[in-house]
């Protein structure tokens, strides 16, 4: 009797380690468990209780059909099914909710590739779903077909939140091209929405200096001609709450300082008027100039970035770009029209002057454009439209590869279109992570992109008024999964040990040698 029980005892631990499922547990689905690790669970707790939420209900879930992803700014994936359970507990250790919008609606419209691949037929798919619950009833309205979403864990909503929703700057209003203005969106849920008298603002730390205007509307605060001279902007909530993502916000400022320009010969009275009126612009003499604007027939440097200007009976393109690589090609030749071009403005001009206008890109050393004299006559359309000044200040920027600047950078948002003639937008680095033709910026905090540093903020008016949401969709009721429902692993491991009692209490009352 001994040896039979030594043998049960063995087979019992044999397919303990096997881990045998329960066939009648499979329910033809497959499972995504999905921890959101975005702002909305960065309010005290709540990113804590959803991770141990989930651990719990993996632990009970079968390992066939099961996957876990954490919902960072990439959608990793914490375990996939085939793997053990004992990963989970480790990979989970440094996840942490992060400022940044909720990816799991986007995740969503791919997330029906999940489960195919591993050998088993493709049933549906079941997402749970730990997070807050604006961003899944959000996801539900464009679920795509074969997937449910289960609300497994919801984060409780504060009773009142107060935050910034919005921090962006603009060349100051005043005409100073030093300066710049900045306006500070703010909004609340359950509280007044908060004024100029409930912020902090600093530059560098420091107080605003003398000159610098503000004015609030009741959903804002307006600051005019702050300096533009790469400082940092800081804005606080003077009295924080529970939700800490949205009580502050930065914002680098850009520095702008005017364009250094050489002339070599005389230029018509029109172009002149530009030089001498654009604030962006400073004259020059041509030895100090960092462009030169050279008229017809005049002789200049051949090393320094040039606006050139020529016949038009010379047989020259109306408009040719002279790039420094590829890359640059690339960006201008999709952007021409931030520099004042369009077709139905060359439409125009060739219908005026009786020949082609055409618009050329090329290669060199030296940046260059070069443009027809001719475009510049008095009398002419192009001078009297408001296209003129634009071609020539942006031209001109443009030659001198300005210092690029970010005017608005919130957390998972698009780069800012306007840069796409700035150093910023044509490098290659920053292209290189662009979705289609834009780059989305990751969580708040400074980041280097394309080696220049970016302050990034949340700036997220549904998170600072959803957190304080009342929820209005209840989490899953359904019984939490047991060994009985996937693995026997537990169960064998206990029968074993039980077995082992047995044996120990035969062999003390001499049953057994």
């Amino acid at each position: 009797m001994a040896w039979l029980l030594s043998l049960l005892l063995v087979l019992l631990l044999w397919m303990a380690a096997a881990g045998p499922r329960n066939p009648l547990s499979d329910d033809g689905q497959h499972h995504v468990y999905y921890l959101d690790a975005s702002a909305w669970l960065m309010s005290d707790g709540a990113f804590g209780a959803a991770r141990a939420a989930l651990e719990r209900d993996v632990a009970g879930a079968p390992t066939g059909a099961r996957q876990v992803v954490l919902g960072d700014g990439v959608a990793s994936l914490l375990l996939a099914s085939d793997e053990p359970l004992a990963l989970l507990q480790a990979r989970l250790r440094d996840a942490t909710a992060r400022a940044r919008p909720s990816a799991f609606a986007s995740w969503l419209a791919s997330v029906s590739a999940l489960g195919q691949g591993d050998g088993q037929a493709q049933g549906d798919i079941v997402v749970h779903y730990y997070g807050a619950a604006p961003v899944l009833r959000a996801a539900r309205e464009t679920l795509p077909a074969g997937v449910q979403v289960e609300a497994a864990f919801l984060t409780q909503p504060l009773s009142s939140n107060r935050g910034i929703i919005a921090l962006g700057a603009a060349p100051a209003a005043s005409g100073r091209w030093d300066t710049v203005d900045v306006r500070v969106a703010l909004d609340a849920a359950g509280a007044p929405v908060p004024g100029e008298d409930d912020l902090t603002i600093a530059l560098d730390g420091k107080p605003l200096p003398a000159g610098v205007g503000s004015s609030s509307d009741g959903a804002g605060v307006l600051l005019t001609d702050l300096p533009a001279d790469g400082s940092m902007l800081q804005i606080a909530l003077r009295q924080g709450d529970a939700f800490a993502a949205d009580d502050g916000a930065s914002l680098l400022l850009p520095i702008r300082r005017p364009l250094r320009v050489g002339v070599a010969g005389t230029l018509p009275s029109a172009l002149q008027d530009v030089l001498s009126l654009d604030p962006s612009l400073q004259l020059v003499d041509a030895a100090q100039a960092q462009v030169l604007v050279v008229a017809e027939g005049a002789i200049a440097a051949t090393d320094v970035p040039t606006l050139q200007l020529v016949a038009a009976a010379g047989g020259d393109p109306a408009f040719h770009f002279t790039v420094r690589d590829i890359d640059g090609e690339i960006a201008l030749a999709g952007n021409l029209q931030a520099l004042g071009l369009d077709q139905a403005r060359n439409t125009a001009i060739a219908n005026e002057l009786g020949r082609p206008v055409g618009v050329d890109v090329s290669q060199g050393k030296v940046a260059r454009v070069q443009t027809w004299q001719e475009l510049f006559a008095a009398d002419g359309g192009f001078v009297q439209s408001l296209a003129m000044p634009l071609f020539v200040s942006r031209s001109l920027h443009w030659l001198a590869d300005s210092p690029s600047w970010v005017p608005y950078a919130a957390a998972g948002q698009p780069l800012q279109q306007a840069l796409l003639l700035q150093g910023l937008g044509q490098d290659t680095s920053v292209r290189d992570r662009a979705l289609g033709d834009r780059v989305f910026l990751p969580a708040a905090g400074t980041h280097a992109v394309a080696g220049k540093n970016l302050q990034i903020s949340l700036l997220d008016g549904d998170i600072t008024r959803g957190v304080a949401e009342p929820i209005a969709i209840s989490s899953s009721t359904a019984p939490p999964r047991t060994f009985l429902h996937g693995e026997f692993s537990s169960l064998l491991f206990f029968l074993a040990l039980l077995l082992c009692c047995v044996e120990w209490l035969l062999l003390v009352r001499g049953r057994v040698p």
